[in-house]
Order: structure tokens, then sequence, then C-alpha cells
């Protein structure tokens, strides 16, 4: 038996410790998943949420058979995870696919000392909220019930949901630049919200980019990130029972 656990942050496999967990203090404490693994009696695997999404998607959703493909994760912060030829690509340090950790310029910041702005904070859930609340919806306090406002033909809300895509759009474009997927999933907790995201995300798109990856929405919906564990959990038993017992019989 094993345990996986999947977390937003950078997988330090060295010190075995989660870093760049911004929104889990303590997340990186040393020793704290050894100590977990002690408590379970069992051992523990670590990866980045949006790693073990982009797994399952590929191993039980919509990524299926693709040669290479992106899942880019967009809740309380904003990830991808590249797929290719079956195979997680995390890079040197664990790192592929953060993009949300980049900083941005504030539009003002070439003028005055304005701080930059993390790329998560213009693309996560909360982006969206705000941008409801510029546009006169100062009744929603989610993402969830902007897309609903949405739904329901409230004109904010719905160009809060266009101006988010606009800002999803540079996301892709970057994942697309540098990776260049076949495919490029949407999940997490915006991943629900598809249906109004994808067409003026792929609008602007077209407009804006010439690497256009399909778009899709995960299939898998808030279980991605668990059906990547067992996937993980499932090839380190199969590597157990066919690779290292029957070199040692």
């Amino acid at each position: 038996m094993r345990a996986v656990i999947g977390s937003p942050g950078v997988w330090d496999e060295r010190h075995r410790v989660m870093r760049h967990a911004a929104h889990l203090p303590g997340w990186a404490r040393p020793g704290l998943f050894d100590r977990i693994a002690d408590g379970l009696g069992m051992p523990v695997q670590v990866g980045n949420d949006a790693n073990l999404a982009a797994l399952g998607e590929y191993t039980y959703g919509a990524g299926a058979g693709s040669s290479v493909f992106a899942y880019l994760l967009v809740g309380t912060g904003v990830g991808v995870g590249l797929v290719r030829d079956g195979e997680l690509w995390t890079g040197a340090h664990g790192a592929a696919g953060e993009i949300g950790m980049l900083q941005l310029p504030h539009p003002e910041a070439l003028m005055t000392e304005c701080q930059s702005l993390r790329l998560e904070q213009v693309v996560a859930a909360d982006a969206v909220v705000g941008e409801a609340w510029r546009l006169g919806l100062s009744s929603v306090t989610t993402a969830e019930q902007v897309c609903e406002a949405a739904r329901a033909g409230d004109p904010a809300a719905r160009a809060a949901i266009v101006r988010h895509a606009q800002q999803l759009a540079f996301a892709v474009a970057m994942v697309a630049a540098v990776a260049d997927p076949e495919l490029l999933v949407l999940g997490g907790g915006l991943g629900r919200s598809a249906d109004l995201l994808l067409p003026p995300l792929e609008d602007a798109l077209h407009r804006t980019c010439t690497l256009r990856p399909r778009l899709v929405a995960s299939t898998l919906g808030e279980d991605a990130v668990l059906l990547g564990a067992v996937a993980t959990a499932l090839d380190a038993a199969r590597l157990e029972v066919f690779v290292r017992r029957t070199a040692t019989a």
C-alpha cells in the first residue's frame, strides 16, 4: 500500500518538502511528509496538483491518446501539467508549468514604482470576481456566482467572463509557445465553467496567437487530481511487483 498527496507548489524530492505553496503555510516544514508517512504506516509520494491532474486526464479523461498535451488548472491558483508520450514532464527542478509564479509588470510599472503582479493574480478564480466588481456586480463573492449570473444573462457577469478569457488566452499562448501541445485541457474550479470560458478564449487566441492547441474541458472535473494520484500509485505498484520483484527472483 502507498499514499499519494497532491498539492500546489513545487515538490523538492531531495529535501522532501513542498516549496512555493503560498496558500498552505507550514507545508514546507522539513520532515513533515516523512511524519505523515510514519503516521499512515505506508510510503508517501507527493506531486504537484496540476501535474497529477494532467496524469489523471491522460490516463482516464480527455487527454487519452495525446502525444503532447497540457492541463491548465485554474482555481485558487493557476498551474500547468505537461504530459509527453504518457510521461509527466516536470523540468529540472520539478517546476515546469508553474506559470502562476511569473511576475507581470503592472500597467503603470514603467512610469511609477508600482509593484508587479503574479500571473495567478490575473487569471486565477479570484480575478473573475474582481473583474465583476469593477463592472458593478458587487453582489458576487465567488467565481461560481459570477458564472451563475452570466448564465442567467447578467451583462456585467458576461463581460467579466469575456475579460477573464482574454487574460487566460495570454496564459495559454505562453504554454503553446513553450511546450507546443496538440491539446490543452481546461480544468480546476473554473474548468466547471468551460461552457462559458472556451468560446471567448478561443476567440481571443485566434486574434492574438498563431500557435493554437485544441482546447477542451476536463472530463474528470474535480476528480482529476484524485485520479492522477490513483494512476501514480498504480504505476508505483506495478514497478514494485513486475520489475523489482522479478529482478530479485
